[in-house]
């Protein structure tokens, strides 16, 4: 659950910039699980997309209806700058 939902212009403006290197626990973790598996066993992985990430952001949750996604949709400026903030790191070093 996303405590502060985006639901605006003004609510993307608040969001702070994400240091893909405080995220290197999950690299972490996957060389963990790679590790102790056998080399025949794949390691499936997943990793929300753009759209994915901006769904449950302004959702603050999942939903089965995206109603609240579709309503930022129609504020082109708002879901351009939430797009280039989800994808400003990519592609990952």
């Amino acid at each position: 659950m996303i405590r502060r939902p985006v639901r605006s212009g003004a609510d993307v403006d608040r969001l702070a910039e994400v240091d893909p290197a405080a995220l290197g626990y999950v690299a972490e973790a996957v060389a963990r699980a790679r590790a102790v598996l056998p080399a025949r066993v794949p390691l499936i992985g997943f990793a929300g997309a753009p759209f994915t990430l901006a769904s449950y952001l302004v959702e603050g949750g999942g939903s089965r209806t995206y109603a609240r996604t579709k309503a930022l949709m129609t504020d082109p400026g708002a879901w351009r700058a939430l797009m280039e903030r989800l994808c400003a790191s990519w592609p990952p070093t």
